[in-house]
């Protein structure tokens, strides 16, 4: 009861105060409206995917599209689903499929480079269309 007779009291004197009261009385539509809005302008937004390299086992070369989470992933020009994920064999200079990365997690033997034996990596040179 003492309480919101204080509460009362600071409130009445917040909005009869010269400057202060006035600008509440003023700005208090602007100020939700702006919180709102501000809530609005946080709202999530979709970023496209980035581009990985894939190698196409139709063409048998190596191409860059928007990543994909199912393999073999389906090939946006034609289609069918003849995608693969890729690293790159610095020795042979050239990209080789690899299996999923859920695969390639459980075993580091399989980043092997079939050709020279050599260990593959993820980053390489952007393949040339």
């Amino acid at each position: 009861m003492i309480c919101d007779k204080i509460r009362e009291r600071s409130v009445r004197y917040c909005l009869e105060w010269p400057v202060a009261g006035r600008w509440l009385r003023r700005w208090r539509h602007a100020i939700a409206l702006s919180g709102t809005l501000g809530l609005v302008g946080c709202s999530e937004t979709q970023t496209p995917a980035p581009e990985s390299v894939y190698f196409d086992t139709a063409s048998g070369q190596a191409v860059m599209f928007a990543a994909g989470s199912e393999y073999p992933a389906v090939h946006p020009e034609t289609g069918q689903p003849t995608l693969l994920p890729t690293m790159h064999c610095p020795k042979c200079n050239a990209w080789r499929p690899v299996p999923p990365p859920e695969q390639l997690n459980r075993s580091a033997a399989l980043a092997v480079c079939p050709k020279c034996r050599g260990r593959l990596q993820i980053e390489g040179p952007i393949p040339s269309p």
